[in-house]
Parts: C-alpha cells; structure tokens; sequence
C-alpha cells in the first residue's frame, strides 16, 4: 500500500480568492516531479488565458494537484462580487457523487456484505426487474433507463449495453443503506471523517443544506431566450448551436433532493477533499485490488464530447496515445451537472496527477461544448504538457 496524501491542513497549497471574475488571476506554483518547471509556468499562463478568452465567465474553483510530490500546482478560486468569500468553499458535485457511491458500494463488498453478481430484488424488493444485478447498476448496463422506466425481458439489454442511468445509482444509494441498515447520509459523512474527506450529505433543499453547512456556495444557472433541449448531462456531445446570447445569471431559488439522490449526483465536497479521494482510491487505499480492478474495467462505452469513453464502476476510463508516448495515458474522470452547479475530476494514475474544476452555476445546455469549455480546455492543456513516468 502507498503512502497516502498528507491531510488537507498540511498540504502545501495558497488559496487566491478573485472576487471579479474578470480580473487578473493569481495561482500558488510548486515545482513537481511531473510537470517540469517550465511547463508548470506555462500552464498557469494558459489557463489564465484561456480563463480570459472563454465564451462564458467561470465562477468556481480549479485545483490541479501533483501528488507524488504532494504538492497542489493551482489552486484559486473566482467568485461574484455578490457571493461570500470562504477559504475551502464547497459545492454540489453533481455526478461526481457516483464515484464515491461506487467507492462505498465495493467496500461493502470487500466486507463481504454482498456480491456484485447479486440481484438486487433481493434486497429491495420485487418491483425492481429480476436480472437487475449490483454490477449492472454500477456500470449503467442494468436495463435501468434514466427516465425511470425498468425494461422486461421482450424488449431487454440487461447487462449488455451501456444506458447512463442516474436512477440506478440512486437504488444504489437504497442499496447501502439496507445492507448497512444505516442512512446513507450517515455513511457517506462516515466515509469522509474516517479517510480525512470533508464530505457532506445534507439532503431535502439547498437552503437547508446551507444552513447546515455554511461553506456551500449557492447555486446559480443561466437564464437563456430559448428554452434548452438538453436536460441531462449525459448528452455530452457538441451542440451544432451557435453562442449568441449574452449571459445572465440567476440564483436557483429552488432545488431538493432525496438521501437517495445523493448517491446519483448530490454529495457536497470541496475541490480539495475530491482530489484527495480520488488519489485515495487510484492509489489502492480503499479498495481491495480485487475490487479496484473490478472498478477500473470498461463494460461499456459511452458518447462523450472527447469521443467514446469507457465506462466501469463510477468512473470513466480513457487509453490516450500520441507518437510521443511509449504507453498510453490511463485517464480517469468523471463530470456533473445539476441544477446551478456543473464538475469535473480527473486523475492520471501514472503521475498521479488530478484535475478538479468545480462551479456554482449551471451555464445553458443549448451548447455542451460552451458548458464544459473552460474544463475540456484545462484538462488539453494539462495532457499536453503532462511528463509521464
């Protein structure tokens, strides 16, 4: 087992807080093992370029993070002049959450509590379709469609072909709290005071969970003319639509969610804590290596805006290969969007780098590509420069 990150509080990172987004962006540097000291310069001028340039304002925070070193590269944070100032601010990490879901679902397996070939009827009733198994619902190749709807066996593809299902994940959620017989609010806050996470689950409405939790940021979305056809984000592919609205941003008044919907997209975290557990987990300190195979293993394919991904337990998995690269990259990710908060996280196992770009605002679906611009282009520009042991 490899040694893990040290805790947040004695990480070496500076925390630059820009209260207009259009102004002049700051960033802590660290030299690493991975990114020379040259590509690391280079970087920060990129992002604070691309920052600049992008066609839509960026309010959230980005965290680059070189482990093997246990160095934080970028850490800063933009915000509103109108939004509060905290110094590790936390964010609804939409669909990031399934990676902490699948995370907690194989410990319970490396417990013994179940099996990933168990039917899921078995434990939750008979209204859910009997060749729905836990490994189906990890992978999305349950049957399970998004939209609720439990396929029979005349019109099936159970465990064959890929259908991204935020339903499956939240019976996933049920799941853990049957065979634990705990809350799963409780499990996941468990979770995340055992391995040094600030992980939070407060559920029922955004204005509770402030309360509870006075360093989430409220959300915001993207008022827009005409009304978006995309509703999810799993429909990843760029949009053929022009950017000609000028945006404007309003704060989400209203936004509940079930315990269960935490496991599908609505675990509170900050960039910090996120990057940390995803080094936790690729550096086998959560899972058997039995399990964490099991996790990392593509069962289906999904259409994404960086072209057919793999997916496994909870995570997507990616195999980059250039002239320049004696092996492939291995890539590691996921993203979120819920209503007035939109995330991504990546890892690369073999330098042990992560990326995490969290926001508070929900920019209009009508164009996919402008939504995840400002990720899509950190997560290039860090490939390109990126040293591979």
């Amino acid at each position: 087992m490899k040694p893990g990150y040290p805790p947040l509080s004695h990480s070496i990172r500076t925390l630059i807080v820009i209260c207009l987004a259009s102004a002049p962006l700051l960033f802590s540097k660290a030299q690493a093992l991975q990114l020379s000291v040259t590509a690391s310069n280079q970087l920060e001028q990129i992002i604070e370029q691309e920052l600049a340039q992008a066609p839509r304002p960026f309010f959230g925070t980005i965290l680059i993070a070189d482990h093997a070193s246990t160095q934080v590269l970028i850490n800063k944070m933009a915000s509103g002049v109108s939004e509060p100032v905290v110094s590790e601010p936390q964010y609804i990490i939409g669909s990031l959450s399934k990676m902490i879901t699948a995370t907690l679902v194989l410990r319970a397996i490396d417990q013994g509590k179940l099996q990933l070939n168990d039917k899921v009827s078995h434990y939750l009733g008979d209204n859910i379709h009997a060749d729905v198994t836990v490994a189906g619902l990890l992978s999305h190749t349950s049957g399970i469609r998004g939209d609720a709807k439990i396929l029979t066996d005349e019109n099936a593809y159970a465990n064959k072909r890929f259908q991204y299902s935020n339903l499956g994940y939240q019976l996933l959620g049920q799941l853990l709290t049957a065979i634990n017989n705990r809350p799963l609010a409780k499990q996941v806050s468990d979770f995340g005071r055992q391995f040094d996470l600030n992980l939070h689950a407060s559920f029922g409405g955004l204005k509770d969970a402030q309360l509870q939790n006075p360093s989430l940021l409220a959300g915001f979305n993207e008022k827009v003319a005409v009304k978006p056809t995309q509703t999810s984000e799993d429909k990843q592919l760029k949009s053929d639509k022009p950017n000609t609205a000028t945006y404007q941003r309003s704060q989400v008044e209203s936004l509940n969610f079930s315990e269960s919907e935490l496991a599908s997209g609505f675990i509170q975290t900050d960039a910090a804590s996120f990057a940390r557990f995803m080094h936790l987990l690729h550096t086998g300190q959560l899972l058997s290596s039995a399990s964490y195979q099991a996790m990392t293993t593509t069962y289906g394919e999904r259409k994404h805006r960086w072209g057919q991904l793999g997916y496994g337990y909870g995570v997507q998995i990616n195999k980059i290969t250039n002239g320049q690269q004696l092996k492939p990259i291995v890539e590691y990710s996921h993203s979120g969007y819920v209503n007035g908060f939109i995330s991504s996280s990546i890892y690369y196992p073999q330098s042990q780098t992560s990326i995490v770009i969290l926001e508070n605002t929900s920019w209009s679906l009508d164009d996919i590509s402008r939504v995840f611009s400002v990720h899509d282009n950190i997560r290039q520009q860090v490939l390109q420069q990126l040293i591979v042991k």
